[in-house]
């Protein structure tokens, strides 16, 4: 966890340096590698060290061998639950991703996360009280809000709605009714304002 916090500081301080106080997310590319017609590469970020130097480096390596990272990041469900606009460290977080990403000439996939990473049976980061399946009226509205938020931030020209979902219908299978209608009302939500957004899980 100490080492997650200091990779979110440093991308922090990573912007503050470079980016003088401008708060503009990147365009989307005229000429997307996704429209190439080619086999487009792509790599998750995962700096071998906790330093300013080996982000740097790590990102500028995967643009030498890669086309797009995947950003992939778990729900700020206390940030979204009240709605789409707001500042929270998730935001300003990935918003930090996507301006380095487009230094180094890479596109990018967004997915929302709901679930543990090392364990896909179960939540993660759910506040106190909050109970653990996607029928609950706060996970749903977090988690469409995050997703729109992303869609209307980002313009991402793929978005995924969950990671390895089979694994927590196959613990939970009478929640999967669940979690397919809620993929349903984001699904149409992001089609009505973003149709060219490829969604998948």
């Amino acid at each position: 966890m100490k080492i997650q916090r200091f990779f979110i500081f440093l991308f922090i301080l990573l912007f503050t340096s470079f980016a003088c106080g401008n708060t503009d997310i990147p365009p989307t590319p005229e000429n997307s590698v996704f429209d190439s017609g080619r086999t487009a590469y792509g790599f998750f970020p995962s700096p071998p060290q906790a330093t300013l130097e080996s982000v740097l480096n790590h990102f500028e390596t995967m643009s030498q061998h890669g086309d797009f990272i995947l950003i992939q990041q778990n729900t700020d469900w206390e940030s979204f639950v009240n709605g789409i606009d707001g500042e929270s460290q998730t935001r300003t977080d990935l918003m930090n991703q996507v301006k380095l990403a487009s230094q180094n000439n890479l596109e990018y996939i967004f997915v929302i996360d709901a679930l543990n990473g090392l364990n896909r049976r179960e939540f993660i980061g759910l506040p106190e009280g909050w109970e653990a399946n996607f029928a609950n009226p706060n996970i749903r509205m977090a988690y469409k809000n995050y997703a729109l938020w992303v869609v209307q931030t980002f313009h991402p020209r793929y978005l995924g709605l969950a990671s390895e979902i089979n694994t927590y219908m196959d613990a939970y299978p009478d929640d999967a009714k669940n979690f397919i209608s809620l993929y349903n009302e984001i699904y149409a939500l992001i089609k009505s304002i973003a149709p060219e957004t490829q969604i998948f899980v």
